[in-house]
């Protein structure tokens, strides 16, 4: 489970993370005004880099959607595929963005 969930369950008291509502934990200075807790966009973008860096024969895990894997060499794949096509217009991404050094997975 990942660190923003624990907090999240740990400062709501609650064990579950609802996906439908408001995810809410109680104000212990003004009971009737919960403290709504979200996560930062930034913080999620580079946690789902990061885990499809890992989604790779030889890492740590496999992302599954609806039963189709998504790996990280899917990415490598679309890169080289944009680098090569004349017709389309290249997209930002350079060679670091794909083979990330240590640095580059933190930020």
């Amino acid at each position: 489970m990942s660190v923003i969930r624990r907090f999240f369950k740990l400062v709501s008291g609650s064990s579950t993370i609802p996906l439908d509502q408001p995810f809410t934990a109680p104000n212990p200075h003004a009971p009737s005004r919960p403290i709504f807790l979200c996560s930062d966009p930034s913080h999620l973008l580079k946690t789902t880099k990061n885990s499809l860096l890992s989604s790779k024969p030889g890492g740590t895990r496999y992302i599954n959607i609806s039963g189709f894997d998504v790996l990280w060499t899917h990415v490598i794949e679309l890169y080289k595929e944009d680098q090569a096509s004349e017709i389309l217009s290249k997209s930002l991404l350079t060679s670091e963005h794909i083979h990330l050094t240590p640095y580059l997975k933190v930020i």
